[in-house]
């Protein structure tokens, strides 16, 4: 839940055992994009446990990306691009109001996220063909606030939730 909404915050996010998705909720309060290190993880237990993957901007899945603990790696808590700990990924961009497809294997976990509350609209741009983003804002929103620019053609614009038991939710198209 949201811990602060003054002008800089930190929310905890609760991710379930299984595949979900996640989203940090607040911009960077020195500008440009938060990185995967700037992202925590409490929770996570085993080699490969914990991981997230981005969907590239032309529409293809991203590198995977685990979190490990210094228990894990001998070294520090953060983000790697392999299971083992040896190449760090904590800075990797994770653009603002796009999201980490999360899989938990041991468990749940928590994701603690940090910067300044976003104030009125914002606006997230999103590339042509298969797109991941999430609701950037510390509160939630009904899917009827969303306004969508830009949608051409009849069903050319949709969008489908992930359910918290990690199954495919109902898609909803912008009409």
């Amino acid at each position: 839940g949201l811990e602060s909404a003054n002008v800089v915050g930190y929310q905890t996010i609760s991710i379930a055992q299984g595949f979900s998705m996640a989203t940090p909720t607040f911009k960077v309060v020195t500008g440009g994009d938060y990185k995967l290190g700037d992202i925590s993880v409490v929770g996570a237990q085993g080699y490969g446990d914990f991981y997230g993957q981005m969907i590239n901007a032309d529409g293809s899945w991203g590198t995977t990306y685990y979190y490990l603990t210094e228990a894990m790696t001998g070294s520090s808590d953060g983000w790697y691009s392999d299971s083992w700990g040896e190449a760090s990924a904590n800075d990797i961009p994770v653009p603002y109001g796009s999201g980490l497809f999360i899989t938990s294997t041991d468990g749940a976990v928590e994701l603690i996220v940090s910067g300044a509350v976003p104030a009125g609209k914002q606006t997230i741009t999103v590339p042509a063909g298969f797109s991941q983003i999430g609701n950037s804002l510390p509160i939630g929103i009904p899917l009827s606030s969303v306004e969508v620019s830009g949608a051409q053609g009849y069903g050319d614009f949709y969008c489908q939730a992930i359910n918290a038991d990690g199954s495919w939710g109902a898609t909803y198209y912008y009409l």
